[in-house]
């Protein structure tokens, strides 16, 4: 069970702080992933096949959620070698060139254990829980894109991913910050709805957020809109903030079907939460909330703290999504207490 009693608790705000920080990296995870892209980028610049690496994905754009468990980096070749690596079969040669100098750096790495990725190399280490895929580019001379290998197509394919790190930067400025946490906490919810983790992905949810979250707002607001937004969009195409490609296209009607169904039940209980937050019942409004967002999220104290306040949910009150009791009339579902029956 989430503590959050280094926040105030009570109120629906502090239980959203503890849970911003239950999905935190641990900073030494962090800076041993930084360390490791520093000491594989020297090792591929020292022996001028590289010109520079950067990091991409969740990891570089801060909206990754612990743990950590893989880490993307890019590795863009000098200019001197684009002919020969672009012309037939260097794709897959692009790949083969940088694994001596890795293995030279890190003796135990093992390449591609497992499911090898068409688009990076798979690093494994012995020492870190952390995969790396490594992914080989050129840049594109008259833009910010560079061009990716591919190893299954065998082509070199262009990549917004440096105008999508700035996108998300300037859209978390423009929020006061808040547009990283608030990706993070629905990110987290999706992993913790069986029918949708490994399906909707964090490019998806960071993509439909982009769209709809635009000013800074509290977090409980914006984790709800983009739920409801999100419910909406999968049943349609969900484009690439940078490279408008469709991050849906692969499925079917049937999966369109039952993630928007998920969805929408996890839209209609945080609508049912902020309207508990708003009638001033933080307890069952938090308790809603965890059943929206799984564990990670403190559960409340008790939902009911005086005789009165049970009285009046029995007399009043409603049932919320996590089946507690509410004072207020605003959950899913009145409280009807019925007659008892006489005893034969």
């Amino acid at each position: 069970m989430t503590n959050y009693e280094h926040h105030s608790p009570g109120t629906v705000s502090a239980a959203f702080d503890a849970y911003d920080d239950e999905l935190l990296l641990d900073p030494r995870q962090r800076a041993a992933a930084k360390q490791r892209h520093n000491d594989l980028g020297d090792a591929l610049v020292a022996v001028a096949l590289i010109d520079f690496t950067f990091l991409q994905g969740s990891f570089r754009r801060k909206t990754m959620i612990s743990p950590l468990n893989d880490i993307d980096m890019v590795a863009v070749y000098g200019q001197q070698y684009q002919d020969a690596l672009m012309s037939p079969g260097g794709a897959v040669r692009a790949f083969e060139l940088i694994k001596q100098p890795i293995r030279s750096k890190l003796p135990s790495v093992r390449f591609d254990a497992g499911k090898a990725p068409a688009k990076a190399l798979k690093l494994t280490f012995d020492d870190v829980l952390f995969t790396m895929d490594v992914v080989v580019a050129f840049e594109d001379q008259a833009s910010d894109d560079v061009f990716i290998a591919n190893r299954s197509s065998g082509k070199w394919e262009r990549s917004g991913t440096r105008r999508l790190i700035k996108l998300i930067g300037n859209r978390n400025i423009k929020t006061g910050g808040k547009f990283i946490h608030q990706v993070r906490m629905v990110k987290s919810a999706v992993k913790h709805s069986p029918g949708l983790d490994g399906h909707v992905c964090g490019l998806i949810i960071e993509a439909v957020a982009y769209d709809y979250i635009d000013s800074a707002r509290p977090h409980s607001e914006a984790v709800a809109t983009i739920l409801g937004r999100l419910a909406e969009a999968v049943g349609g195409k969900i484009l690439d903030p940078a490279d408008h490609d469709d991050l849906t296209a692969k499925w079917t009607p049937q999966d369109r079907a039952a993630y928007g169904a998920e969805l929408h039940r996890m839209a209609d209980d945080a609508a049912t939460a902020l309207r508990l937050e708003g009638a001033g019942d933080h307890n069952a409004a938090i308790n809603t909330w965890r059943s929206v967002l799984g564990d990670p999220f403190p559960e409340a104290g008790p939902r009911l703290s005086t005789e009165a306040a049970a009285l009046a949910a029995l007399v009043g009150g409603s049932v919320t999504p996590a089946r507690g009791l509410s004072a207020t009339s605003v959950g899913t579902q009145a409280f009807r207490p019925t007659r008892a029956h006489r005893p034969m």
